[in-house]
């Protein structure tokens, strides 16, 4: 992990902004997805 720090600061804010863009889309779904299999349990 502490590698990864230096690494995105070397990097242009573009390139930050579009790895924050890529995370959050990746992520969002899996938590839908969590979301949906807790109601089912719940249900």
């Amino acid at each position: 992990m502490s590698e990864a720090g230096p690494l995105l600061h070397e990097e242009p804010k573009s390139v930050q902004r579009h790895f924050i863009k890529a995370t959050i889309q990746t992520q969002m779904p899996v938590t839908a997805v969590k979301k949906r299999k807790r109601g089912k349990d719940v249900a």
